[in-house]
């Protein structure tokens, strides 16, 4: 490192926020895609047992297709993590320029990294809400929800009070800037 300048890094606020957003785009979208794309098999191979066949497909596909984009979102992410250890193993040589390369290739890297973990939280609050919708209309029994049981209408609001409180949690972290 130069004595003449130590590198400012820009620290990732939290500073937990590149795992959080690999777990999510690696690990939870997947899976809630997958879960997403059989029901909607489901109810296709099913028509006549579900009432709301068009919102309930409109929904998981939206859902299905929100969480691949996550997926993307959060694979592009990845590739501007980079800590500065990781920084220092490819700085070149000990030239008085070291620091200020490392900064600059740092702080370039946090602002990519920013944008696309911003459009992999997005993608994702949306895959959220739209499968809680999905499985909402899912959850209607032939006839509609006029024919349901009390057990099924505390399920059907069950579902559509989880997106519900998703998108209050979206509104509320994003006014936070969380």
């Amino acid at each position: 490192m130069s004595p003449d300048h130590t590198p400012q890094w820009d620290i990732p606020s939290p500073v937990g926020r590149p795992g959080a957003i690999d777990s999510m785009g690696t690990i939870a979208a997947p899976f809630l895609a997958g879960i997403g794309i059989a029901l909607a098999v489901l109810v296709i191979s099913n028509e006549s047992d579900f009432p709301w066949v068009a919102p309930a497909l409109l929904a998981l596909v939206l859902a299905t297709a929100a969480f691949i984009a996550c997926l993307e979102f959060a694979f592009l992410a990845r590739d501007h993590a980079v800590t500065p250890g990781e920084l220092q193993e490819w700085a070149p040589g000990d030239e008085p320029q070291r620091a200020q390369w490392m900064e600059a290739e740092q702080r370039l890297a946090i602002s990519r990294f920013r944008t696309r973990a911003a459009l992999a939280r997005w993608s994702y609050n949306v895959g959220i809400v739209a499968f809680s919708v999905g499985v909402a209309c899912v959850l209607v029994p032939k006839g509609g929800l006029h024919h349901a049981t009390d057990a099924r209408l505390a399920v059907f609001a069950l579902a559509l009070a989880a997106g519900v409180a998703e998108v209050i949690a979206v509104a509320v972290t994003a006014k936070r800037g969380i």
